[in-house]
């Protein structure tokens, strides 16, 4: 367990601190296919699952919607399969009755 910073650790701070900060800050366009390349990186290498699409937005709001709507079309298409389904099985139970 680190209990103090060396000398040469703490004139690092701000150097570290300005980067971090500039990056956070930063409101430029991100590159499409770097954003991809990291993406399937991730997926592929760390996680070890199948690459996944990657959906780029113009704003946080924009990103907001998507959500809303994938959620949405999501539980309106498993309602569908589910309450179809479940008629199916219902009604082979019932004529087999």
């Amino acid at each position: 367990m680190i209990e103090k910073l060396t000398k040469e650790q703490e004139v690092q701070l701000p150097i570290y601190r300005d980067k971090w900060l500039k990056i956070g800050l930063c409101t430029d366009r991100v590159d499409w296919k770097v954003c991809k390349f990291i993406s399937d990186y991730y997926y592929k290498n760390i996680a070890m699952k199948p690459i996944v699409p990657v959906v780029i937005l113009s704003s946080p709001l924009y990103a907001w919607y998507a959500v809303c709507l994938f959620n949405q079309v999501g539980n309106q298409v498993g309602n569908q399969v589910w309450n179809q389904v479940g008629n199916q099985v219902w009604n082979q139970v019932r004529n087999q009755v």
